[in-house]
C-alpha cells in the first residue's frame, strides 16, 4: 500500500495551497483503515470457518459485512445536501421507483418503493404464498430480478405452483401429471415466457444470516434486484434473545433494514393467530412499510374475492382495503377492485 501523508496539520498551518489537498488525504486515511478491517475480518472469519461452527462464521460474515459496508459509505445527506438533491429530482420529474403489483386498485391505495418492507399476513393457509408468488411472477414479467426464499416449501413445488399460475393448469392436474393435449400446450408456452424470468427460488436458508447473504449475494449477481420474498416470517431462526417476541422482532427488524441496504422490496409473510394479530412480535408491524392482511376465507382452493385490508402502512392512508379475486386452484390471485 502507497504511504498515507501525515502531515495534515503541517499542511494547515502552511495556507491555502496545501489545504486543499486535505480532502483527498483524509479520503486516503479512510480508505486505509477500510482496507485494514476487511483483511483483519477476513482472517478471524477464516480462523473460525476452519476451526469452530461454519454457521457461526457466517453469521459474524455477515455481521462484519454490514459494518464495514456502513463504515465505507454511511448513506447520509446534510440537509442542505438532501435538499439540493431533492429540488433536483423535482425539477427532473425524478420519482422514487415504484415497484407495480399487477392490481392497479392496490397499488393506487398503497403503492410500494424501492426500500419498503411489505408484510402479507394472513392465518394458516390463507393464501399469504399465493400473493406473493403473484407479485413476484409481475416483478418478473416486468424484466425486473426477483428471489424468493422459502422456509415452507421446496424450490421444485414452488416453482410447480408458479407454472400452474402462469399456465392456468390447475394445481390438482399438476400434481396428478393428468394432462390433455391443451394443458401440455399452455405449459409449453409458459415455461417458455419463465425461462426468460430474472427469479431464483432458495429453499435452503434456516436463519437469518443465511437469508441475508442470500439476499446480497443475488444483488451483486443482479444490481437491479427489485424484489425479496421470505415465507415465513414466523420460521425465520433469529440471534438467540430472552424472549421468542425479541427474536422475531430482531428478525423483522434486520429484514427491514435489508431493503433500505439493498434497494429493493421486501415481502415478508407473517401468520396471524385466532384474535387476527401478527404472531408472536408487535415489531411486525412497525417495521413495515404496510401491513396487508388477507381476510378470513372457507377454503384455501375455493373460488371466491378475498378482502385485502391494509391497517398500516407509510405510503398511503391506514385503514383501506380492495378486494381480490382468488383462484386457489391456479395458485392465482386476480383482478382486484376497490371495496364497495
Amino acid at each position: 500500500m502507497a504511504e498515507v501523508p501525515v502531515t495534515i496539520t503541517t499542511a494547515l498551518a502552511t495556507g491555502p495551497g496545501l489545504v486543499s489537498v486535505v480532502p483527498h488525504w483524509l479520503e486516503t486515511i479512510r480508505d486505509h483503515a477500510l482496507r485494514r478491517d476487511i483483511i483483519r475480518s477476513c482472517r478471524t472469519n477464516a480462523t473460525m470457518a476452519a476451526e469452530e461452527d461454519g454457521r457461526a462464521a457466517l453469521a459474524s460474515i455477515t455481521h462484519d459485512v454490514s459494518i464495514l459496508g456502513a463504515s465505507g459509505d454511511s448513506g447520509g445527506h446534510s440537509i442542505k445536501e438532501g435538499l439540493t438533491e431533492l429540488l433536483r429530482a423535482f425539477r427532473d420529474g425524478d420519482v422514487k421507483q415504484s415497484i407495480p403489483t399487477g392490481w392497479p386498485e392496490l397499488d393506487r391505495i398503497s403503492p410500494v418503493r424501492r426500500g419498503d418492507m411489505v408484510v402479507v399476513a394472513a392465518q394458516a393457509k390463507g393464501g399469504k404464498s399465493t400473493l406473493a408468488l403473484s407479485y413476484m411472477a409481475e416483478v418478473c414479467r416486468r424484466g425486473l430480478p426477483a428471489l424468493m426464499i422459502s422456509l415452507e416449501m421446496p424450490s421444485r413445488d414452488i416453482i410447480e405452483k408458479m407454472l400452474a399460475r402462469e399456465s392456468r393448469v390447475r394445481l390438482d392436474t399438476m400434481y396428478a401429471r393428468t394432462f390433455g393435449a391443451p394443458e401440455l400446450s399452455r405449459i409449453a408456452r409458459a415455461n417458455t415466457t419463465m425461462a426468460e424470468w430474472q427469479a431464483d427460488i432458495r429453499s435452503d436458508c434456516y436463519d437469518l444470516p443465511a437469508i441475508i447473504a442470500a439476499a446480497r449475494a443475488a444483488k451483486a449477481q443482479r444490481p437491479d434486484l427489485a424484489l425479496v420474498v421470505v415465507d415465513y416470517l414466523q420460521l425465520v431462526k433469529g440471534p438467540q434473545g430472552d424472549s421468542r417476541e425479541r427474536e422475531v422482532a430482531e428478525v423483522s427488524r434486520s429484514l427491514r433494514m435489508l431493503a433500505m441496504e439493498l434497494d429493493c422490496v421486501v415481502v415478508a409473510l407473517s401468520q396471524l393467530n385466532d384474535e387476527g394479530k401478527l404472531r408472536e412480535s408487535r415489531a411486525i408491524g412497525q417495521d413495515a412499510t404496510a401491513v396487508w392482511a388477507i381476510g378470513k376465507h372457507d377454503g384455501e382452493c375455493a373460488d371466491e374475492e378475498r378482502t385485502l385490508h391494509i391497517p398500516i402502512q407509510r405510503n398511503g392512508q391506514s385503514g383501506v382495503s380492495c378486494q381480490l379475486e382468488f383462484l386457489g386452484q391456479f395458485a392465482h390471485f386476480g383482478h382486484a377492485h376497490a371495496t364497495t
